[in-house]
């Protein structure tokens, strides 16, 4: 049967460096620095603020229905009244999605006094 070559071990080159870099992390770890943090450093104070930009842009016939299986449906019209604006050749159409979602709109109201 032929001999099968054994793996050559790690050369010493490259063990030394391992074993330098594992002495130095030790000896960090022994001397537990700490880092001080900045006395009277101002905070910059977090700023978000909605925009009043116009997002008419962004909106699509998937986000109207997203709003609609969420049941937001205030959010739902008027993403149908956005949409007959942006595209008048299918207003019929949004406007029964908008007739649609009121009666859903009441019908969920009169289960919810019931």
């Amino acid at each position: 049967m032929p001999e099968v070559p054994k793996k050559e071990e790690k050369t010493p080159e490259i063990k030394e460096p391992i074993s330098k870099k594992m002495e130095l992390i030790d000896k960090f770890i022994e001397t537990n620095p700490k880092i001080a943090p900045v006395k009277n450093s101002p905070q910059s104070p977090v700023n978000i603020e909605r925009s009043t930009q116009d997002n008419s842009m962004l909106m699509t016939e998937t986000l109207a229905r997203v709003y609609l299986e969420q049941k937001k449906y205030s959010k739902a019209i008027q993403a149908y009244q956005i949409l007959i604006l942006k595209y008048p050749e299918k207003s019929v159409f949004f406007a029964d999605r908008i007739s649609d979602i009121k009666i859903i709109q009441q019908n969920n109201n009169l289960k919810n006094d019931a």
